[in-house]
């Protein structure tokens, strides 16, 4: 697709997310993409995944990531934030309080994964997330 380094091509697909571009979307996603929405789920394939986006983001319209740290281990970008706009009963005062993680497993220019976890310091050493990997200051 391009030579973005997989940090550039995590940052992307998370404004797209933000921006409701769901073509944007979809020119990051390789045909098997495959979108990790949480519960275990795993929602196989461009077209599904951007289904799914498209009906989230049409629930909650004001949905947003704010990422505030970010870490590249091997071709996982791991971001590290908080979100506002994912329950229409939670203020966002209150919702941005919990911390998230994405991840965008990066390959050729595509993110062939996207997850999102909850925060924890147990999900945190399962990815690898270290100091010497925090791109962010």
């Amino acid at each position: 697709m391009s030579s973005d380094s997989p940090v550039d091509v995590g940052i992307r697909f998370v404004e797209s997310i933000n921006r409701r571009d769901l073509d944007g979307l979809v020119a990051l996603m390789p045909p098997d993409h495959k979108l990790f929405p949480g519960g275990g789920d795993v929602i196989t394939g461009r077209e599904k995944a951007r289904d799914a986006l498209s009906d989230y983001v049409s629930s909650w319209p004001e949905f947003q990531i704010h990422i505030s740290d970010i870490y590249l281990v091997d071709n996982a970008v791991v971001m590290i934030g908080r979100t506002t706009g994912s329950c229409a009963d939670t203020p966002k005062g209150i919702e941005i309080q919990e911390r998230r993680i994405y991840v965008a497993k990066v390959e050729d220019g595509f993110v062939k994964e996207f997850h999102h976890l909850d925060d924890s310091d147990q999900v945190r050493k399962e990815l690898g997330v270290s100091a010497e990997k925090r791109i962010t200051k």
